[in-house]
Parts: structure tokens; C-alpha cells; sequence
């Protein structure tokens, strides 16, 4: 129960998306390679979340050493 305006942000290129769920909807995206956030606190009591974690078998294939680059600098401005 609480805010249901509670936006869910993306990073797309130099843009920023905003994504306001409705019950029952969900969003599937890789969390990995797209930056996200939720930049405002929930005003509410309680929130369900569900997420699944998971990689490829050949993730250090699948990984360029650019895009790891890219993503330990996300980490350092999230």
C-alpha cells in the first residue's frame, strides 16, 4: 500500500525514461546494460518486488572489456 506514482527511471542513450507501473504490470529489461533507479523514496507502507537474477553460460564472451569499463563507471555515479 502507498504511493502508486512511484516512478522506475532508465538511462536510455542521453535520455531518461520513466516508467510508473500500474498492479499487476511488470517490466522486463537487463538490468545489466541498462541503468536504472528509482530516485525518489517510496511513500507508502509496503511494496512487492520480484526479480530475477541471471547470465548467460558465456558471460565473459558475451562482456566486452569496453562494456565493463562502461559499467564500473555506472557503479561509481548510482
Amino acid at each position: 500500500e502507498g504511493d502508486k506514482n512511484w516512478p522506475l527511471v532508465f538511462k536510455i542513450g542521453d535520455t531518461y525514461e520513466e516508467v510508473i507501473l500500474e498492479p499487476g504490470e511488470m517490466v522486463i529489461f537487463e538490468a545489466v546494460r541498462v541503468p536504472h533507479s528509482r530516485p525518489v523514496r517510496f511513500k507508502g507502507d509496503r511494496y512487492f518486488g520480484l526479480f530475477f537474477h541471471f547470465s548467460p553460460k558465456n558471460i565473459k564472451d558475451v562482456l566486452s572489456d569496453a562494456y565493463m569499463k562502461k559499467a564500473k563507471e555506472y557503479e561509481k555515479v548510482m
